[in-house]
């Protein structure tokens, strides 16, 4: 085996290795809870698009899409008084070059969607929150209803009575959170619990669901599989570099 192709199957290791790292992954969230964490919940309707490079909360420069967005009710929150607003989501293509985020938002032109938005940013515009469950379209149903349909609404988050989420029920949804708020009780001193041994882990702590945003989130560790494809790839590697020894080796007839 010449040394290129030791050069590309390592490659190839790398690759296989790192591919799994980039997966996006959503815990599961009431919708009720989706609605009461987003700063802004707007319907309107998507107009053109472009990208562009720009900086994220971190400082590093990434690529955009930006998309104009023509608000038509303000279901939560406020918006300026202007007919459009721009609104990005990251990823996109811009001079040659492809960033591509598994669990973003996806936007078309004319689609007549509810986007749940993060508060603007120094830039006058507006990131989608949440990613993919930050976006919901809109549509008729048989009794000219309008109904909702996204990757936020699952089969345990229909409306009670009903088997989907309408337009209606989510103003009417907001409606009581904004007359019921969150009350705050004023935080005690008092000594640390003491934790008997009949009592389970789980009562004395919240579980993944009620702590976990719903924000999409990088796995940060390696899986079982990906440890597999290590062993497997360096072992070819291996193997590949002793052969070339014992080659390298062998003396040369005349």
């Amino acid at each position: 085996m010449k040394l290129s192709q030791l050069f590309s199957l390592a490659a190839l290791t790398f690759i296989l290795t790192q591919e799994p790292l980039l997966a996006t992954t959503f815990l599961p969230v009431p919708f009720p809870d989706t609605v009461k964490e987003a700063p802004l919940i707007v319907r309107g309707k998507i107009g053109i698009h472009y990208s562009d490079w720009d900086e994220d909360s971190e400082g590093s420069r990434r690529i955009y899409t930006y998309y104009e967005f023509i608000p038509s009710e303000a279901l939560k929150g406020s918006l300026p008084s202007q007919p459009s607003i721009t609104i990005r989501e990251l990823g996109g293509e811009k001079d040659g070059i492809g960033m591509q985020i598994p669990g973003t938002a996806q936007f078309e032109k004319n689609e007549d969607v509810v986007i749940f938005l993060k508060p603007k940013n120094h830039d006058g515009v507006f990131d989608v929150h949440g990613m993919i469950m930050g976006k919901l379209n809109i549509f008729f149903d048989e009794n000219n209803e309008e109904y909702l349909t996204g990757a936020a609404l699952s089969p345990r988050s229909i409306h009670e009575g009903t088997n989907r989420w309408t337009l209606k029920a989510l103003r009417q949804l907001l409606r009581e959170q904004k007359s019921n708020p969150p009350t705050t009780t004023p935080k005690l001193l008092s000594p640390p619990p003491v934790i008997k041994s009949q009592e389970k882990a789980s009562e004395l702590h919240p579980t993944i669901n009620q702590t976990a945003s719903q924000e999409g989130k990088t796995s940060l560790f390696p899986t079982l599989w990906t440890l597999a494809l290590i062993v497997i790839a360096g072992a070819l590697l291996l193997w590949a570099i002793i052969k070339t020894l014992q080659k390298s080796n062998q003396p040369k007839r005349d």
